[in-house]
């Protein structure tokens, strides 16, 4: 055989063993007793069971090449075909993976932070209003209560009295027309002008009225207001602000007299004068009036009356006002601030 011939058939069987090498190799589990001589190298034949093994005839360049179970002759020699070898798996080697339940896994609860508690602004409690009283839960009293007895808000008061008459004329000696010369004032100490309208002088001792009072007759805030018996010549020089003549007459024994708003029976007492002797004043031949110290003080305190002339001011003199129907000085101040005031 040529050279070239020679070398083609080797690369065919080459190639065909190297072919059989791969597939055996793919169809044959792996035993780790497979062994792959590589050129050069003597293998020690291993024959798979069932395999026969084949003289070696002659080699090519002096290599025996091995492959699995199998020798392989040199080129140009004949090869008893190598019966195919079945091999059936075992089955207990074939190991059937258990698959395993899947497992149930409790979720671990989550866990929820506590939220920071929000402060709520402190309120302030709102009283609850007090429940009006409706007609039903009123009870009506069974006795009508004692009715109070008016008090009177007025700063008039009696604040000086002739109650012994003048030089001209007094209960020892009459004028011409048989009259006293008695004559009494009033004070407005109020912060306005007041109305006398219903108003009555009294003498308390006898319960009759000195005088009563009209519509016409006011005294204005501050003012005196002079009150002369039986006519305007009692002080002739000033004049009287209420002229009548007298229903019961200033006897020199004292009189318990009241200045009321209404009669003398039920009127609200405005002013008062205890009773008893006068506190001040004279019935001689002097004839002088009892004068009120202070128009915000009692007038049943005896303290708080004077008698003319006797209290003298700062610089040693004796306020007098007026004349009587002789033209004799008046022992007193009509209508005009009391000598004995301080």
């Amino acid at each position: 055989m040529s050279p070239i011939k020679s070398v083609l058939v080797s690369l065919g069987v080459g190639l065909a063993a190297y072919f059989v090498v791969a597939n055996v190799g793919a169809i044959l589990p792996d035993r780790g007793d497979s062994t792959v001589a590589l050129i050069g190298t003597e293998v020690s034949p291993s024959l798979a069971p069932g395999a026969t093994e084949v003289p070696n005839r002659g080699t090519k360049s002096g290599t025996n090449l091995a492959l699995g179970a199998k020798t392989l002759a040199p080129a140009g020699t004949i090869v008893a075909p190598t019966p195919v070898v079945s091999i059936t798996p075992r089955i207990s080697s074939l190991v059937t993976p258990s698959i395993s339940p899947t497992a149930s896994v409790t979720p671990r609860p989550s866990v929820t932070p506590n939220p920071t508690p929000t402060l709520s602004p402190t309120s302030t409690p709102t009283p609850s209003p007090t429940p009006t009283p409706t007609q039903s839960s009123i009870a009506t009293p069974s006795v009508a209560p004692t009715p109070t007895p008016p008090i009177s808000t007025s700063h008039v008061v009696i604040n000086e009295i002739a109650w012994s008459g003048t030089a001209s004329g007094s209960a020892t000696i009459p004028k011409t027309s048989g009259s006293v010369d008695e004559w009494i004032e009033l004070y407005n100490s109020g912060a306005g002008a007041q109305e006398l309208t219903g108003w009555t002088l009294c003498a308390d001792d006898f319960g009759t009225a000195i005088v009563t009072f009209s519509a016409a007759n006011r005294i204005e805030q501050g003012a005196f207001f002079l009150i002369e018996r039986t006519d305007d010549t009692t002080v002739s020089d000033i004049d009287g602000d209420y002229i009548s003549p007298f229903s019961k007459t200033l006897v020199d024994g004292g009189l318990h007299m009241t200045l009321r708003d209404g009669s003398c029976v039920d009127g609200v007492i405005i002013d008062e004068i205890g009773q008893g002797p006068w506190y001040a004043g004279q019935p001689t031949a002097n004839r002088t009036s009892m004068e009120r110290m202070s128009a915000s003080a009692a007038g049943t305190d005896s303290a708080n009356w004077a008698t003319w002339g006797t209290i003298p001011d700062s610089n040693g003199n004796v306020d007098s006002t007026g004349r009587d129907a002789g033209g004799n000085p008046i022992k007193g101040t009509p209508k005009f601030k009391n000598s004995v005031t301080p």
